[in-house]
């Protein structure tokens, strides 16, 4: 009777041994969720406008919107290969940030949406 007794006490330990191992594992993957969930949320708000971005974020549908009047602008840089060819990496990433802060701010300033 204590042989059976010592093999149940036995295998209790390991399934609490096995519980708590598992128990950490789903922490672990619980962190790595809330971290991809994180990233995801962020790359919603950069590729989309801020209401729809929140409303995707909380799960909701979000109906198409339609817009009387709407202007594309697309830009170029002439000679983008020649300048990249003549410039360091690190000039161009500062060239390169000039650009984008200068629509950055022509964006807001007319209160417009980039994509």
């Amino acid at each position: 009777m204590l042989m059976l007794s010592n093999e149940i006490q036995s295998f209790v330990e390991r399934i609490d041994h096995y519980t708590d191992s598992l128990e950490g594992i789903l922490s672990q993957r619980i962190n790595e969720l809330n971290v991809a969930k994180g990233q995801l949320d962020g790359l919603l708000h950069q590729l989309l406008p801020p209401s729809v971005a929140h409303r995707f974020s909380a799960g909701e549908r979000v109906a198409p919107a339609t817009f009387e009047c709407v202007t594309i602008y697309y830009c170029d840089i002439v000679g983008y290969t020649t300048i990249v060819a003549q410039s360091t990496a690190l000039e161009m990433v500062e060239f390169l940030n000039a650009q984008y802060r200068m629509t950055d701010a022509i964006v807001e300033k007319y209160d417009a949406y980039k994509v």
